[in-house]
């Protein structure tokens, strides 16, 4: 995570603005490339290894954090911030 929000970072406002980063179009690039990035990846070393990995990494954060298990999670709906 940390070399993907280095990026957004680095771009300054509205890529730094969590609440205004997907409006700019920069976002589409970074986030086309980071797709590209994680297809990669995921050719190298299996879909259901990475899905396993994933769901083990999300069920430590919930029992050692107390977080919420974003492999479970329904995402919330998505709404700029001004409107």
């Amino acid at each position: 995570e940390t070399l993907h929000d280095d990026v957004h970072v680095s771009c300054g406002y509205p890529m730094s603005s969590v609440l205004h980063a997907a409006f700019h179009p920069i976002f589409f690039l970074h986030h086309a490339n980071i797709d590209r990035i994680m297809e990669a990846y995921l050719q190298q070393h299996g879909v259901d290894d990475c899905r396993m990995e994933y769901a083990s990494v999300q069920r430590s954060l919930v029992e050692q954090n107390k977080e919420t298990n974003r492999y479970t999670a329904p995402l919330s709906g998505f709404r700029h911030p001004i409107r």
